[in-house]
């Protein structure tokens, strides 16, 4: 079983639209192990088309939610990805790309439930660092699997450490690409600031 310190975020979309991402935070939950992010069980508001989980996220900009969700990748010993929205089956967008970078920058072992289909908005550079790491990234329908074979298979993950060898290049592409996405959130803020103003 897992240890209270067990723990991961899920990246993906996180829209009212589908919802199956967070029945999949109660799946994994239910076997034990904590999710950092989404905080919530569902959409509580989407300012500027930024997903908000939890009412302690509203006060919050943008771009500190964004840096504490690459903080718990950073923290976590695994990353999940729940890259199925609608009917986009491998369903893979920017911010999601640029976050699975991050978690490879970090050797962290790294969970697809379906075999990635990138967004047009995926810049080329992440989407190639990701595909140079494509052997060693896990692709397995975690939601389908029952709590024990959940937490034996996040288990046996975790206890094997990775290194996709990522080059020093590659990281200061993903590194330029999180200060881009930070800067963005930034500004989305401050947009429904002065819009709310």
């Amino acid at each position: 079983m897992f240890s209270e310190a067990t723990r991961t975020q899920i990246g993906g979309k996180f829209s009212s639209e589908d919802l199956r991402l967070f029945n999949f935070k109660q799946a994994l939950e239910s076997a034990g192990i904590h999710v950092n992010y989404p905080a919530g069980e569902g959409i509580i508001d989407a300012p500027e088309g930024f997903a908000l989980t939890d009412e302690t996220e509203r006060a919050v900009p943008f771009h500190k939610i964004e840096l504490e969700f690459l903080r718990s990748i950073k923290e976590t010993p695994v990353h999940i990805v729940f890259n199925i929205f609608k009917d986009k089956v491998g369903y893979i967008g920017e911010s999601a790309s640029i976050e699975i970078a991050y978690a490879l920058a970090h050797n962290k072992p790294l969970v697809l439930l379906r075999e990635p289909d990138f967004s047009a908005t995926v810049p080329d550079e992440i989407r190639e660092i990701i595909e140079k790491a494509r052997d060693a990234i896990h692709i397995i329908d975690l939601d389908n699997k029952d709590p024990h074979e959940l937490t034996e298979y996040i288990n046996e993950l975790i206890s094997n450490p990775i290194d996709y060898q990522l080059t020093d290049e590659d990281k200061k592409v993903c590194m330029r690409y999180i200060i881009r996405l930070i800067r963005e959130k930034k500004d989305d803020f401050k947009k429904m600031e002065q819009e709310n103003a």
